[in-house]
């Protein structure tokens, strides 16, 4: 037999190969047509892939910022929708494997190249999104109160510092600058520069008072079922700035403080749960906080498991101070 009479009849029954429909369709939910491809339908299966790669890029620039506007209903709206696309493909692709039963292998047919192609999906994702980079956090303290309340997960864009510079008002998660490892998450209200001080309970920002609104109280849920009322205010800060705040007292440990000059390139940080908060007018705990420290802003709440976080405010109000991007001033 001639070698080319040995290499044409070699191939054909070595390379039709059984197909295996759970494989197909786990293959098509990691990376949506790599299933298909496995199945023999590399048309159908390229597109898919290339359509999915597609919406992963697209999702990772587009959802840190239309969350803010669709809040967590948007969010699990389209984690959803993709989820349920991704189910579709992997039903597709388990039918068609098991209709062909086997195929012929050819050239993308391979598992090294499924290997490449599973992994790639995510890498799109990550590729597209490093400009907004978000990150969820949960809250197990009450220092933020009312802001935001223990239990609450909320996002933060890591990103927006990069292009700007904190303000006051802004909620910024940042590394603690005493052991530069444990994160915090507290309300800008000293620039670098500013001259700040408490006097009877009252903020004092370059020597002026900031003004502050008194509204309801917030009720406090202390644990063991106790429940205290609180003094609840409005502040406005030098900016224009206005947020809740709440306190127990103004003649606590921190309402009388020195006067704190905020050094160059730092922020000086206060807990809107005034009474219950170490801060920067802690100096040997938390002081001021570098630039560096800053890890992102807080955007929004977007779940809450506090058992008295009143989930119904959500539907409610999607837009309003619990839910949305106002950590950063109500108005």
């Amino acid at each position: 037999m001639s070698t080319a009479e040995r290499l044409s009849a070699r191939p054909t029954a070595q390379r039709v190969v059984k197909r295996r429909p759970w494989l197909a369709a786990l293959l098509s939910f990691l990376a949506p047509g790599v299933g298909q491809l496995y199945s023999g339908d590399p048309r159908r299966g390229w597109s898919l892939f290339a359509l999915f790669v597609g919406l992963e890029m697209t999702e990772a620039l587009i959802v840190p910022h239309a969350a803010l506007i669709v809040g967590f209903a948007g969010l699990l709206l389209i984690t959803l929708s993709e989820l349920a696309l991704r189910i579709a493909t992997a039903i597709q692709a388990f039918r068609l494997a098991r209709r062909i039963g086997a195929t012929q292998i050819t050239w993308n047919q391979h598992a090294w190249i499924y290997v490449l192609l599973v992994l790639l999906m995510p890498v799109a994702n990550a590729v597209a999104g490093p400009k907004y980079k978000t990150q969820s956090f949960y809250i197990p303290s009450g220092a933020m109160t009312p802001t935001i309340l223990v239990g609450d997960y909320l996002t933060i864009d890591k990103a927006y510092y990069r292009s700007y510079s904190a303000e006051r008002g802004d909620v910024v998660v940042f590394k603690l600058p005493t052991d530069n490892s444990t994160d915090y998450i507290k309300r800008v209200v000293g620039l670098p520069g500013d001259h700040i001080q408490m006097k009877n309970g009252i903020l004092y920002i370059n020597d002026q008072p900031c003004p502050r609104k008194r509204i309801r109280d917030f009720f406090y849920f202390a644990g063991n079922g106790r429940v205290i009322p609180l003094a609840q205010y409005i502040e406005t800060l030098p900016n224009g700035v206005q947020h809740p705040l709440i306190k127990m007292g103004d003649n606590g440990p921190l309402d009388n403080t020195q006067v704190y000059d905020v050094p160059p390139g730092e922020y000086f940080m206060m807990g809107d749960n005034r009474d219950s908060s170490q801060d920067s007018r802690i100096l040997s705990a938390v002081g001021y906080v570098p630039a560096e420290n800053l890890i992102g802003r807080a955007e929004f709440i977007y779940f809450s498991t506090d058992g008295s976080a009143r989930l119904w405010e959500f539907w409610k109000w999607p837009f309003a101070t619990r839910y949305g991007r106002l950590f950063h001033g109500v108005s």
